[in-house]
């Protein structure tokens, strides 16, 4: 009985300890000690939240839409001007002009940015540029902020010319 008891207590001081450990590194943290992130094999449960998670892609933002400037919006967003804005194939597009520009590819970059200019900006006369976008996808999903956009080219062609 006496070593079910003495099981019992260490049992208990180990799970207390842990806890302890955990809220202290925790609450060290907060308050700007320097406690290099956990201490093993005590842990806050914050899995994730130390690991960089920097993501780059491309966007095209337009300025504006024959002759009528409506500020800086991204192609994505203006779902109100173009019947294609969410359409995956039409990010595809324009993640390959990014990388055909970084490339140098030339001749790739006028082929696609003629494909899109065709079917996706449904030949209105659009002024827009394509930039490059870095950012961390929490940050982006809870605040909708890049943390830098970089323009590649600008481009004002009348699209779908015959």
């Amino acid at each position: 009985m006496k070593a079910y008891k003495t099981y019992r207590i260490f049992i208990f001081s180990l799970a207390l300890f842990c806890v302890v450990t955990a809220l202290a590194t925790e609450v060290l943290n907060n308050l700007h000690f320097k406690v290099q992130g956990e201490i093993f094999p005590f842990f806050s449960w914050s899995l994730f939240s130390r690991v960089p998670n920097l993501k780059e892609d491309y966007g095209i933002k337009i300025n504006s839409i024959d002759g009528q400037d409506i500020g800086s919006v991204w192609f994505q967003d203006a779902e109100s001007h173009f019947k294609k804005a969410h359409v995956i194939d039409a990010y595809v597009t324009i993640k390959k002009m990014g990388l055909a520009f970084e490339n140098g590819d030339g001749e790739k970059l006028k082929e696609l940015q003629g494909f899109f200019e065709t079917y996706y900006l449904e030949g209105k006369k659009v002024n827009y540029t394509l930039e490059k976008r870095s950012f961390y996808p929490l940050k982006r999903f809870k605040t909708g902020e890049f943390e830098s956009e970089k323009p590649l080219f600008s481009s004002s062609l009348l699209t779908n010319q015959n």
